[in-house]
């Protein structure tokens, strides 16, 4: 198959990547961060933000999710348009290890409700299926048979599932004093 679109590419860019070069996406931004510092990684509105200006942010942000008691595997909705706000809540939640869940900014409160429920019932699912590993090995304990569950399976025990919670709208970032992400306040505080 031809790959027309890499007619398309500026020069220096790959048309091939290594896709085992970083393990995570903090991994991948980090590493961003370290190269383009003060290079634009965004910009909206009349306003530039450089990489260090981001990372910044994103750690405010990621900081602010954590003093709500939110860490990894924790559900981070965010329902943001294409803003530098998307961007600074999506990297700081993904920094603490939490899992961004993206929500249509469009969608009405109907469409939001059926996400949620979708959302809580796979948690739920998956809380049942760690629970019924756990009995089977503590039965199988118990009765000095054999456990038929993998043990490390049952040793990597499943925390509690927060609820998903919502990142805050734009507007209310303009309101509240607790939204970290304000763009005039970039590079004023680092966590």
């Amino acid at each position: 198959m031809e790959r027309i679109w890499l007619k398309s590419y500026p020069p220096g860019v790959p048309a091939d990547i290594d896709p085992n070069q970083y393990r995570s996406l903090v991994e991948l931004f980090d590493a961003s961060i370290r190269q383009y510092a003060e290079r634009p990684s965004y910009h909206s509105m009349g306003k530039t933000i450089s990489f260090a200006e981001l990372d910044v942010l994103s750690r405010q942000f990621a900081a602010w999710l954590q003093a709500r008691g939110l860490g990894k595997g924790a559900r981070v909705a965010i329902m943001l348009p294409n803003v530098p706000q998307a961007v600074i809540a999506y990297y700081g939640t993904l920094k603490i290890g939490a899992v961004v869940v993206q929500v249509n900014p469009l969608y009405v409160e109907r469409e939001i409700e059926q996400q949620v429920r979708a959302l809580r019932r796979r948690e739920r699912e998956g809380r049942l299926r760690a629970r019924a590993l756990q009995q089977a090995a503590v039965a199988a304990d118990d009765d000095h048979r054999r456990s038929v569950a993998p043990r490390e399976l049952v040793d990597a025990r499943v925390g509690p599932v927060q609820q998903p919670h919502a990142a805050r709208p734009a507007a209310d970032a303009r309101r509240s004093c607790e939204w970290p992400c304000s763009l005039r306040g970039a590079g004023q505080r680092t966590v």
